[in-house]
């Protein structure tokens, strides 16, 4: 048998061409910022992380929901915060788009709540996304410590519910 299939080096040069070119659009594609937030977001930590969301949901509902929702969910040409991008973002990206926000799309700058404000938004918005079935969940530190089953007062057996079977009476 003779072999038919000759690689020329041109051949193996369009082929390494062909896959680098792959490789960059992927690389690309994992390295976008979100809503062209510096690198520097990407890894501001948030310092609030996981903590109770109530003082969040507030937030969110007075500066947010208005245009996104109460569940977050978006309509139209207004994003979802629950799923999508925002869910895809790490926290500081979500941050320095709260507090830079982008006039031209509709979406205001929030500078001028404090920053713990902003960051328990973000903190809700992760909230909203956790609520999403398929979601990667987030959790939060509990505000009040849970019983454990040790700890809890035991209950001793209940008393069986009885059925009066007298006949009802009518008063005149």
């Amino acid at each position: 048998m003779t072999n038919t299939s000759t690689r020329t080096p041109r051949d193996t040069l369009a082929k390494y061409l062909a896959l680098s070119v792959l490789l960059s659009a992927a690389a690309l594609g994992q390295n976008q910022s979100f809503h062209g937030a510096p690198a520097s977001a990407k890894t501001d930590k948030n310092t609030y992380r996981g903590q109770n969301s109530s003082m969040g949901k507030a937030a969110f509902d007075h500066s947010c929901a208005a245009c996104h929702g109460a569940m977050g969910d978006g309509s139209g040409n207004i994003p979802s915060l629950a799923s999508g991008a925002a869910q895809g973002a790490s926290d500081g990206e979500l941050f320095w788009y709260i507090t830079q926000g982008d006039v031209n799309n509709g979406m205001p700058s929030w500078k001028s709540l404090p920053e713990e404000q902003r960051w328990e938004i973000v903190n809700y918005i992760r909230v909203l996304g956790a609520s999403k079935p398929g979601s990667r969940g987030y959790r939060f530190l509990p505000t009040t410590r849970l019983p454990s089953a040790s700890t809890r007062p035991r209950r001793g057996p209940r008393s069986p519910i009885t059925v009066s079977r007298s006949p009802a009476r009518l008063v005149k």
